[in-house]
């Protein structure tokens, strides 16, 4: 198994550490290949406030009115609520830069490779003469670099710019690319219409968005970030584009239900206990009309301690605590620092996992690999569509609740990827 190379991450979303899952894929794909397609449960994505989180035990919720539903799932009947996250102030200083112009990196190829890379993603001639004038070329053994002039890269049309960065994606040198802001379905609006922005710098950004799959990205940083003259403007637009979608989730427990059944689902993992869940859930279900319980009830301790925080700023020797190493760490009683090492985590996954067709059992890990079968992302299945994840070995990216879809969407910046789910053998 190889190791990609994982710089150090400073931009909005963080860089992930890959590993390569050849000696996954080989039994994995034959047995989805024969079992059919993933299908997965897609529902939209939408914003909220963080004032609307519920107590963490409450007698009440907004669920009371409703009635219980028709057919039940192993999981119970979970309360959620979309919310939209916004890094802290203190973690948005490394890309409050204005001075920094935009470059494009290209790894292991000639400088008439990088030309004729742009003329497929859709350049013009006048626009390829443009980015490769004198003076805007570094060349290398292993990269070129090229550093457009601003009014080029604004001149990029929506179809184009989506080819071109979808390319330079694939080099983590190319961090705005390769973790762009990403605003699913039509979501770009209303992530904009209550962040303070002005009108004109909305208008700077919009432009510059572009599609895949479902979802809108943005990715000019330095280009808008230098044409917003305010340095509250720019903090607001930082905040705004640092946001990312997360649910908070309850369980409804309600007179009539079976305590048996959700303790069966949810106490079948390592670190949650029959003993300390089910005193809770009866209590609740004596209550006249029942109750709910935060959902950090029903995680095990290390995701429990974790969800919706940041890590603290990293230092030389500190452990990669990127997706990898959240997921396989979700059952572990004290968090096994080796499996920030690519190697070492795919070595776990293939000794303790084996290959499912879809997601459906709490604990349940979700690979999304690339064209290479590299290990772009993974992440943890809970319930339902809701997964436990860590977008990137960034301490500027929180632990959080997701939807799946919304999660495919957020990596196909990367090109189309294939979602592959293992599952711990003891399960």
């Amino acid at each position: 198994m190889t190791k990609a190379v994982a710089p150090q991450a400073h931009g909005p979303a963080g860089v992930g550490i890959h590993f390569n899952l050849t000696s996954l894929v080989v039994f994995s794909v034959s047995l989805i290949l024969a079992s059919g397609t993933l299908v997965f449960v897609a529902t939209g994505v939408h914003k909220s406030n963080l004032a609307t989180i519920l107590p963490t035990v409450s007698a009440k919720s907004d669920a009371d009115a409703n009635p219980a539903p028709a057919t039940s799932t192993p999981w119970g009947e979970l309360i959620t609520s979309d919310v939209q996250l916004e890094n802290p102030e203190e973690y948005l200083a490394t890309d409050f830069d204005t001075n920094r112009p935009p470059t494009w990196h290209f790894a292991d190829g000639s400088v008439d490779q990088v030309k004729a890379q742009l003329v497929a993603c859709g350049l013009s001639a006048t626009q390829i003469a443009g980015v490769l004038a004198p003076g805007r070329v570094t060349a290398t053994l292993t990269n070129v670099a090229l550093q457009p002039e601003q009014n080029l890269v604004l001149s990029l049309s929506s179809e184009v710019r989506g080819k071109l960065y979808g390319l330079l994606a694939r080099n983590p040198a190319n961090l705005y690319m390769r973790f762009p802001a990403c605003f699913a379905g039509d979501a770009f609006p209303s992530a904009m219409k209550d962040s303070g922005l002005a009108p004109e710098v909305i208008a700077l950004i919009k432009p510059l968005l572009y599609q895949r799959g479902s979802a809108q990205y943005f990715s000019d940083y330095e280009i808008v970030m230098q044409r917003v003259p305010s340095a509250e403007q720019r903090l607001r637009l930082l905040k705004a584009l640092s946001r990312q979608p997360a649910v908070l989730a309850r369980v409804r427990v309600r007179p009539t239900t079976d305590v048996d059944k959700l303790l069966g689902y949810w106490t079948a993992v390592p670190g949650v206990r029959v003993k300390d869940l089910r005193p809770l859930l009866e209590s609740l279900k004596r209550l006249p009309d029942g109750g709910s319980a935060s959902l950090l009830y029903f995680l095990p301790p290390f995701a429990r301690e974790r969800l919706f925080t940041y890590p603290m700023p990293t230092k030389a020797g500190d452990p990669a605590m990127d997706c990898h190493w959240s997921s396989l760490n979700f059952f572990n009683e004290h968090p096994d620092d080796r499996l920030g090492n690519p190697g070492y985590a795919a070595t776990i996954l293939t000794q303790n996992y084996y290959p499912v067709q879809k997601p459906s059992v709490y604990g349940d890990v979700i690979v999304l690999v690339d064209e290479k079968n590299n290990g772009l992302h993974s992440a943890v299945y809970l319930a339902d569509d809701l997964v436990f994840t860590k977008n990137g070995n960034n301490y500027q990216q929180p632990w959080l609740l997701m939807r799946l879809n919304f999660l495919i969407a957020r990596y196909t910046a990367e090109g189309n990827l294939r979602t592959l789910v293992y599952r711990q053998k003891h399960s």
